[in-house]
């Protein structure tokens, strides 16, 4: 009991650590956004409608809970025991760290290692953070879609901006943006079926790895991984089946 007393008791401080990491990250970046401009800000905020705010307050957490809706419905396709407030975890650590990381690159990794943590395997991680990414890239494209068809005089009457002197047609931009949605849902799917891409975990990788001490034993590690590849294949599929 004793033992079991004192993890719960690292627990609670390593969080309450956690909660003011948080905290002093979201101070340090209001004071950067808007330290300069903080009496205008809170100002502006003081005799705004309320009912504005009450709707922005809306949207934000509107959006929170379609994302945590949507990992929570993505999980439970194959972890039927799966929590809803756990969905909302992975939301808000992906977020935090899409924040904070050059490019948001470091969000897919976090919330791989958060699932890890909550029990769920890392190859059903992946393929779940994988299907995510998918069907967030197809709302991105439907919702620029949309936006295309209702703001189109806009565009056009914009038609050029410049940047550093050199005038880019705005229907060109728009363009790279759709290319670059696009693009993401293809690689993602090349990654997941492309087999010279796991030869080469397999191989090179897997050999300097094991090089560098990292990987111990190597022929089992290339087991291992053959194992997640093929589980993860496998969820892939079941994930895509589910279209709804």
């Amino acid at each position: 009991m004793d033992a079991v007393k004192q993890d719960i008791r690292k627990v609670i401080i390593r969080n309450i650590i956690y909660m003011i990491i948080v905290l002093g990250l979201t101070a340090l970046a209001f004071y950067l956004t808007v330290g300069h401009n903080s009496i205008k800000v809170i100002e502006t905020v003081r005799t705004a409608n309320i009912w504005y705010i009450v709707a922005i307050f809306g949207v934000i957490f509107g959006c929170i809970l379609c994302r945590t809706i949507a990992i929570f419905s993505l999980t439970r396709i194959i972890d039927k025991n799966y929590y809803f407030h756990r969905a909302f975890a992975i939301d808000q650590i992906g977020t935090l760290y899409r924040m904070v990381t050059p490019a948001g690159l470091g969000s897919h990794i976090m919330e791989a290692h958060t699932y890890v943590t909550q029990g769920v395997r890392r190859s059903n991680a992946l393929s779940i953070l994988a299907m995510y990414s998918i069907v967030y890239q197809i709302v991105l494209i439907l919702y620029g879609l949309v936006a295309i068809i209702l703001k189109r005089d806009l565009i056009n009457e914009i038609n050029y901006i410049n940047i550093n002197g050199t005038h880019i047609s705005l229907w060109l931009l728009v363009a790279i943006g759709f290319f670059f949605n696009i693009a993401t849902i293809g690689f993602i799917l090349l990654l997941s079926y492309w087999e010279g891409f796991f030869k080469f975990l397999r191989g090179p990788i897997c050999k300097l790895l094991s090089k560098m001490h990292i990987i111990k034993d190597l022929e089992r590690a290339r087991t291992h991984l053959d194992g997640s590849k093929a589980n993860f294949r496998g969820n892939l599929k079941t994930l895509l089946k589910n279209v709804k």
